[in-house]
């Protein structure tokens, strides 16, 4: 989730232009989701996001999701969600993300 949440801040921090980015993070019936959404330009859907597409695939490995969509009037917003407290989402299956993504970046 760390890793994520960083690429996320990264991602406003350098493209959005945007002067507000809300964040949440919430554990609710044995899922975690960390959601982002700021006032800026918006994603562009059809540009490569190589960061992006790594958070999918730890979100992925985990059971999880990733959504990415534009903020109505202006902005992104992005759910990354994977389950926590069962098999899918033990320490072990965290790791193992961890570096498959870190093997895909390579």
């Amino acid at each position: 989730m760390l890793a994520t949440a960083r690429e996320l801040f990264s991602n406003v921090a350098r493209h959005a232009e945007a002067s507000t980015c809300r964040v949440d993070l919430v554990r609710c019936n044995g899922w975690l989701s960390l959601e982002m959404a700021d006032d800026g330009r918006g994603i562009d859907l059809e540009a490569p996001r190589s960061g992006l597409e790594n958070a999918r695939l730890r979100a992925l490995l985990l059971g999880g999701s990733l959504t990415v969509a534009r903020r109505e009037p202006q902005g992104t917003v992005i759910i990354w969600r994977v389950p926590v407290g069962t098999a899918e989402g033990s320490a072990a299956d965290a790791a193992a993300a961890a570096g498959a993504a870190a093997d895909a970046s390579a």
